[in-house]
């Protein structure tokens, strides 16, 4: 810590959280947040180059850290100017997204000499619906895509994160882009200061900062349409304020809904060989009894791409959709292919959504206690 950050933080109190970043191999970054005494090693490997000019990646990051803790965040060597005008109004945002973040302060030296910008252009892409629809929709602008095994594949090496690899590489291939692979125990920082639904956001940032060598625009596929915005880490509020002046990250996807993205996925063999939504972690690829797999094989049969699309079961149980527990931000999108199955005529499946859609009482009430005990237990945990 220069002498000038040394005055800042005295400046702000004792406490602060603190970071070092080391990379002895281009590909390998490894970065220490010092958070009262303890110290939690981050680290990303890739298979490319990664941008370590300056120290703009932690800021995502440790905002989380330091935003929970109420107290600075310190950034070592330089960080972009416009990432650090825009931190505000990203603190404003997550502030006001979640209730155990409090705006802090950031101590950095602004730099804003970095190099010439990365030439191509990414997304993100998980094999998901929303990431092959941004894929699809911007295949002629697109020169990479990004695939992060540390989101929500949690288990690197485990037999799904091998088979979930395979898949985004052969996907990449023919749609004719180039895949950069990105392994990284980011979540061991992420889930000690906030959910994932919220530090998913800062994470993607985080990982497109360390891409600013290769890459100029990153596009993030959207989840909510803007008729249905919920606060998430992901957000078109908040996705572009993690860009700096060689770096344009754009939230994409937002005009459109469930079933409207899948008519347009559907079209592309590619998509169909490869789609993944499942997040169940013992199952290898989809496992089609989760929310997300019953949700998406909904849509499936509506669109009659059952059959075509070979990582999901093709017999739908309505029994699985009638019983499907819908959080609140997931029924709007269950609303959508309501509204398709009666449009369809499909009456008995329209008849099961209707069933899953009816209210809970008791599960309403689960859920806002389940609520309550996760916020009192990031309020009562202690920054050691």
């Amino acid at each position: 810590m220069s002498e000038a950050q040394e005055s800042q933080v005295v400046s702000t109190g004792d406490r602060a959280v603190e970071v070092s970043i080391t990379s002895t191999d281009p590909r390998f970054v490894s970065t220490t947040f010092a958070v009262d005494g303890e110290r939690i090693e981050i680290w990303f490997r890739a298979s490319v180059p990664l941008f370590v000019e300056r120290s703009d990646a932690v800021v995502p990051l440790g905002l989380l850290a330091a935003m929970r803790g109420r107290c600075p965040l310190v950034v070592p060597g330089r960080v972009s100017p416009r990432l650090l005008a825009n931190s505000d109004q990203a603190q404003d945002i997550l502030t006001a997204f979640s209730d155990g973040l409090h705006p802090t302060t950031i101590v950095a030296d602004a730099e804003r000499a970095a190099g010439s910008p990365g030439r191509g252009v990414g997304a993100f892409f998980s094999c998901g619906l929303d990431s092959f629809f941004t894929a699809l929709k911007h295949q002629d602008q697109i020169s990479h895509l990004v695939f992060v095994r540390g989101f929500d594949i949690i288990e690197i090496e485990s037999k799904r994160g091998a088979a979930a690899l395979d898949s985004a590489r052969r996907a990449a291939e023919a749609l004719g882009k180039q895949l950069i692979e990105i392994d990284t125990n980011l979540r061991d920082l992420t889930e000690r200061f906030a959910p994932w639904s919220l530090a998913h956001g800062p994470a993607l940032g985080t990982v497109a900062l360390l891409l600013q060598a290769q890459l100029r625009r990153v596009f993030v596929a959207s989840t909510d349409t803007y008729r249905h915005l919920w606060p998430r880490g992901s957000h078109p509020l908040l996705d572009p304020l993690w860009g700096t002046e060689i770096l344009e990250v754009v939230h994409d996807g937002a005009e459109a809904n469930r079933p409207q993205k899948l008519a347009v996925v559907a079209r592309s063999e590619v998509a169909m060989r490869h789609l993944r939504v499942c997040t169940n972690q013992s199952a290898s690829y989809n496992c089609g009894r989760c929310g997300r797999c019953v949700r998406m094989m909904v849509n499936l049969r509506l669109l009659d791409a059952s059959e075509r699309c070979v990582t999901f079961p093709d017999a739908l149980e309505l029994r699985l959709v009638a019983r499907m527990h819908l959080a609140d931000h997931v029924r709007a999108i269950v609303r959508d292919s309501l509204n398709l199955a009666v449009d369809r005529r499909d009456w008995s499946l329209a008849l099961a959504l209707t069933i899953a859609l009816r209210p809970h009482p008791l599960l309403a009430i689960r859920h806002r206690l389940g609520d309550l005990r996760r916020r009192r237990r990031r309020r009562a945990t202690p920054l050691r």
